[in-house]
């Protein structure tokens, strides 16, 4: 399980790409909330994701 979120992680644009896609479906579909939640969540692995990948170069 590690493994795999290690793996996500390193390469966040397919997971991110696929909120996005389910908050657009969710939005045309009148879910707005979860739409928002789905953006919001996509953001949040950005985030994380560079945010750990981005470490100091000696």
């Amino acid at each position: 399980m590690a493994g795999t979120f290690s793996s996500i992680m390193a390469r966040p644009v397919p997971l991110v790409a696929g909120l996005m896609v389910l908050g657009v479906v969710l939005g045309f579909v009148g879910l707005g909330t979860l739409a928002a939640v789905s953006f919001m969540l996509a953001g949040l692995v950005v985030m994380f994701a560079y945010g750990r990948n981005d470490r100091p170069r000696d």
